[in-house]
């Protein structure tokens, strides 16, 4: 299906669907419908939320959900496998080149053990172990106003961290590091706290404030 996009519109536009009221349908983010519709991959949420959030935007259109799904994954495949080849190659080359540089002998080998070091250091990713985590929430945005008396929280958290909690509640994260709440709001001013402490300690917050409206 080479016009993804265009179907996505069409469909919306036949059921004379804005998207502003088909986010506000799907509680999502406008600019996450317009990226469906203008094949713009690389500004879509983490793959589970995109393939959910498709899922029922497609079923709010009378589309059928499993061809789109298909094509969705197939763009997300593509990035993964050239990125993963890039990197292979990167690291096939840097290897060949501090073989062909050295000759084998004492000094040689004490090199080669030092440059192994250095990567090994750089592979496992040292800041993410002693830094601090990162945390970036994609939804809801900072300073909203909502009439619903719960908002969905979601977003992603970078690093090695043992402690990982939304306004005090320690919560479950995927392997990949996103985190999906519900959160009960009461009238007027909300602050969300999302933290997270890697292994020593070293905490890290992200803060936004919501307004529920009655």
């Amino acid at each position: 299906m080479s016009n993804f996009g265009a179907s996505l519109k069409n469909a919306r536009r036949k059921k004379s669907l804005s998207l502003k009221r088909a986010a506000q349908t799907l509680k999502t983010e406008e600019n996450y419908l317009k990226s469906f519709e203008g094949e713009n991959y690389a500004k879509l949420p983490p793959r589970v939320y995109a393939r959910g959030l498709l899922k029922k935007y497609c079923d709010l259109l009378g589309l059928p959900s499993k061809k789109f799904l298909k094509i969705l994954e197939g763009k997300y495949s593509a990035g993964s496998k050239t990125e993963r080849l890039q990197t292979e190659g990167v690291g096939k080359r840097t290897i060949n080149k501090i073989i062909r540089a050295v000759s084998f002998n004492f000094k040689t080998w004490f090199l080669l053990a030092v440059f192994a070091a250095i990567f090994i250091y750089l592979l496992v990713g040292i800041e993410d172990v002693f830094g601090r985590p990162k945390i970036e929430i994609f939804s809801p945005k900072d300073g909203i106003a909502v009439e619903d008396s719960k908002i969905l929280v979601w977003g992603e958290v970078e690093g090695v961290f043992k402690d990982f909690a939304i306004n005090n509640q320690k919560i479950g994260i995927s392997g990949e590091g996103n985190f999906r709440e519900s959160i009960f709001l009461k009238p007027g001013v909300n602050e969300i706290v999302v933290s997270a402490s890697n292994l020593f300690g070293k905490k890290s917050e992200e803060k936004i404030q919501i307004v529920r409206v009655e």
